[in-house]
């Protein structure tokens, strides 16, 4: 893993946990900034991935290892499976 602010490199624990788990019964559990956050109706779009958090859209985008979300403006966050 590896975090970097205005192209500057930090400890990514700094940051907190943040994963993401797409469950097949359509809802998604996330850990931000390791606080649990409630469970979301997910959307698969061509796009990718979508859901709604209480009025703030979160749409994670495919890679070609997993999914990046831009996190209202403020980071870009890369999920990748765990091995």
């Amino acid at each position: 893993m590896a975090a970097s602010s205005g192209g500057y490199d930090f400890d990514v624990s700094a940051l907190g946990r943040y994963d993401v788990n797409f469950g097949s019964n359509g809802l998604c559990a996330m850990t931000i900034g390791g606080s649990d956050m409630p469970s979301l109706e997910y959307t698969v779009t061509e796009e990718g991935i979508s859901m709604d958090y209480y009025g703030m859209s979160f749409l994670f985008t495919f890679t070609e290892t997993g999914f990046q979300m831009n996190y209202a403006g403020a980071m870009l966050l890369t999920y990748e499976p765990e091995e």
